[in-house]
């Protein structure tokens, strides 16, 4: 047996083999793990980048979408002005028009009312007169004057 003051047994081919080896392994390792960790923070970074460009194309379409509404109502506003201000003086027109067709049906309804008051006024002399001729006899030959004298 050895004492703990012993060295070790001077490392022969065999032992350098596989101390080598094992070297090699956890470098190997070791190599793999960094690939992987940097496998995985470029995947990481490249999915950042993505969801960034998403965001981006995403933003982009709404500046758009928001510019073409905007582009949209603008177009429509200066059509119903431009339509508004050509159409005025068809409405001046169409309220002539309209205005003209109210005098003259008040002109008619005036007319008509005082035909009304003129028939009116003859059946009422028709009735007295009538009534008077009957007095004197019935006679339609015959004036209120004639009876009186």
């Amino acid at each position: 047996m050895r004492s703990a003051t012993q060295p070790a047994d001077p490392p022969t081919d065999i032992n350098a083999a596989q101390i080598a080896e094992g070297d090699e392994k956890r470098k190997r390792t070791r190599d793999t793990h960094e690939s992987d960790k940097d496998a995985s923070r470029d995947t990481r970074e490249n999915e950042k980048k993505a969801e960034q460009a998403t965001r981006e194309n995403a933003r982009t379409e709404r500046l758009r979408e928001r510019e073409t509404t905007e582009h949209q109502w603008h177009m429509l506003h200066d059509y119903t002005t431009q339509t508004r201000e050509q159409q005025e003086p068809v409405r001046e027109r169409e309220k002539f028009k309209e205005e003209e067709v109210q005098r003259v049906d008040e002109k008619r309804e005036r007319e008509k009312r005082e035909e009304e008051e003129k028939e009116k006024r003859k059946r009422q002399r028709e009735r007295e007169t009538g009534y008077v001729n009957e007095m004197n006899g019935g006679g339609a030959d015959r004036s209120v004057s004639d009876f009186c004298a």
